[in-house]
């Protein structure tokens, strides 16, 4: 996937942004501020729906970004080059030169991603708690809700145990480990995606 502008470097990788963000991104902000939260908060002004809808889909993609770059400095730690993070239409991807150099490796790269979404949604969830507690029931607690919510659905979709996926890399890790053969670790999480797919 290709970049179509860059936005800066993170961690000592350079980050780009692929068009098709854009697309999602307002899909996003639409629906949350058009559809989501008018019909659970009614009553309140449109600017406030659009500036919700805004803030949690501009969140979101920063934790997508979070996802990535926890691949590529992990990536770095064991040894591997990062060429660069592409942000895109069905998420992103941080693009590493060469192969993990044993299976430890790989699934230490492959799992702090939805390690890392996961904790951004325990983290949303928990602050969404608190705001509750306080009795607040207006946008702020949606906004929050909704990003706790994506951020575990996005950790637990990531690691289905299909190649591309992170959980294709971490099955690739575990049969690599069991079997001592990294080509029959790639073999397996391939066909694991073909299957899924």
């Amino acid at each position: 996937m290709r970049a179509s502008f860059r936005i800066g470097r993170v961690a000592g990788v350079p980050v780009g942004v692929n068009w098709s963000v854009l697309v999602i991104f307002a899909l996003i902000a639409w629906a949350l501020s058009a559809s989501q939260f008018p019909q659970v908060y009614p009553g309140r002004p449109g600017w406030a729906y659009l500036l919700a809808g805004l803030s949690a889909a501009v969140v979101f993609f920063l934790g997508l970004l979070a996802h990535e770059v926890s691949h590529a400095v992990v990536a770095k730690r064991n040894g591997l080059a990062v060429e660069g993070i592409t942000l895109w239409l069905f998420g992103g991807v941080a693009e590493l030169r060469g192969e993990a150099k044993d299976p430890g490796a790989e699934l230490r790269i492959a799992g702090v991603g939805p390690l890392v979404s996961l904790l951004l949604g325990l983290f949303f969830g928990g602050i969404a708690l608190a705001v509750a507690v306080t009795g607040e029931r207006g946008l702020l607690l949606g906004a929050l809700s909704w990003l706790a919510g994506i951020n575990v659905l996005l950790a637990v979709f990531n690691i289905l145990p299909a190649a591309p996926l992170d959980g294709g890399r971490l099955l690739r890790a575990a049969v690599w480990k069991a079997t001592g053969d990294r080509t029959k670790g790639s073999v397996v999480a391939a066909r694991a995606g073909w299957v899924l797919g």
